[in-house]
């Protein structure tokens, strides 16, 4: 049963037939010791996602619980806006919040309020709970947990039952029709435009074939592959906080310079329509490149290909890594749904067996075989996706768990905290390599440029 109370907040009866034994109405009780009836005040980011992927096996294995679930703002989309401070909108808002909502339970999507809350003194520590209970993490992502732990300033706050992350997706019969072997884990970014380089001036069907596909979920365009390059190697390509462009160095220079030879072969897919249904976009550049750059949804947009794209197969491998530390990535794996408890809860003890629930074996299984609306994969390494198995097998999807994340110090993204516009900066990385690439230009002179116009755009944002 589900009723509107107000605004956006939802109650969610739970009253299925009774699978296992919960708690009483009473704090902190050992929920195996009473069927009566209690209610979890949970506030999550995502109310159709939540309901979507969590709410059918609550309600099998806590038919006495009812929800009262609260929808949350999505802080980084809120505060993604010119002039906004987003560290200081982030603080005034989980300040105002958490002392207004008070939760049980709290599912995060981002990792930088997950680092400020715990900062500030608003989350409980999970080790207590862990160590308590003998809680089995053997089969949950090593990455994903030394991430998660990161955030929390070395303590583990949450626990992600879901990930998303970035691969390479590539079109094994292209790879075999032209004789080119396939790319491998773990690659650099020039190892693999190296790769993306043997599809040189091929054609199939009289159109042109290219090498990799510079956007395919979140991959939009020529600008997000060449920051992702710089960002790769350690690289900025703006100080926030000084607010000065830094890409004009010998640095970015070397970091480009595989990616200047690619574009000079004409290899890179660097169109981009938007248009279309949630997977038509990148429906359309996977059929015209033979690798491309997405997250875990691209597997489901392969899904939808005509048949005689998916016949031959298609494999998976990891993101390209840093020359400097072959196991890491920017963004190689991102927890999407951070359960953590308020230390104000009054229902810690029910939080927490929500949390194991959600992060344990059975839940896992079962999403294992589930193509939910926004598709994810499961933290257990043991409960690979099944539902594309007549394309992938599980094998295929180690790519996802094999790295780990990049400190975000050189995340681009960063600028956030410094009212600086990245999205202007982005069109003007974006604008200059298309003109290059249109007017034959060199790598040197462009960087020349984005330097310019990009520190003449910091200045207006930081207000100089």
């Amino acid at each position: 049963m589900l009723k509107l109370r107000s605004g956006k907040v939802y109650y969610i009866s739970l009253l299925a037939v009774l699978l296992m034994v919960v708690t009483a109405c009473s704090n902190n009780k050992p929920v195996n010791e009473t069927t009566e009836p209690f209610v979890l005040k949970i506030a999550t980011y995502n109310e159709a996602d939540f309901k979507n992927t969590f709410l059918p096996f609550l309600t099998r294995e806590f038919p006495a619980m009812e929800i009262e679930l609260v929808q949350t703002e999505e802080v980084v989309n809120s505060a993604f806006q010119p002039g906004v401070d987003y560290g200081e909108y982030m603080i005034d808002y989980w300040d105002r919040f958490m002392n207004e909502e008070s939760p049980d339970l709290l599912i995060l999507n981002d990792e930088q309020s997950l680092s400020y809350l715990s900062q500030d003194s608003w989350l409980t520590s999970l080790e207590t709970f862990l160590e308590r209970d003998e809680y089995d993490l053997n089969s949950y992502s090593e990455a994903l947990l030394e991430q998660i732990r990161f955030e929390g300033g070395g303590v583990l706050y949450g626990l992600s039952p879901l990930f998303n992350g970035k691969a390479i997706f590539y079109n094994k019969a292209m790879f075999d029709t032209f004789g080119v072997p396939y790319p491998e884990d773990q690659m650099t970014w020039e190892e693999l435009l190296r790769v993306a380089g043997r599809f040189a001036a091929q054609t199939m069907n009289g159109e042109p074939v290219y090498g990799l596909a510079a956007g395919c979920m979140p991959y939009g365009n020529i600008s997000d592959l060449a920051i992702r390059m710089g960002e790769t190697e350690g690289l900025l390509l703006a100080d926030p906080e000084l607010r000065q462009m830094r890409i004009d160095s010998d640095s970015w220079l070397q970091a480009l310079a595989p990616l200047d030879t690619a574009l000079k072969q004409n290899v890179i897919y660097t169109e981009h329509d938007g248009s279309g249904s949630l997977y038509e976009p990148c429906m359309r550049i996977l059929q015209k490149s033979a690798m491309a750059i997405g997250e875990f949804e691209t597997a489901a947009a392969i899904l939808q290909l005509p048949a005689e794209m998916q016949q031959g197969g298609w494999g998976i491998a990891t993101i390209p890594v840093s020359s400097m530390s072959r196991d890491q990535a920017p963004e190689a794996i991102r927890p999407t749904d951070i359960m953590v408890i308020p230390a104000r809860s009054e229902q810690t003890e029910q939080a927490w067996e929500v949390i194991k629930a959600l992060n344990g074996d059975d839940f896992a299984a079962e999403h294992a075989n589930t193509l939910n609306m926004l598709p994810k994969l499961s933290a257990r390494t043991e409960h690979k996706p099944l539902v594309f198995d007549t394309i992938f097998t599980a094998e295929d999807f180690d790519a996802f768990y094999t790295l780990k994340s990049m400190p975000k110090a050189g995340d681009p993204l960063e600028l956030y905290y410094f009212e600086l516009d990245i999205v202007s900066l982005q069109a003007i990385v974006y604008k200059e390599f298309m003109a290059m690439i249109q007017n034959a230009g060199t790598l040197q002179e462009t960087l020349n440029k984005i330097q310019e116009q990009g520190q003449v755009e910091l200045q207006r944002g930081g207000g100089g």
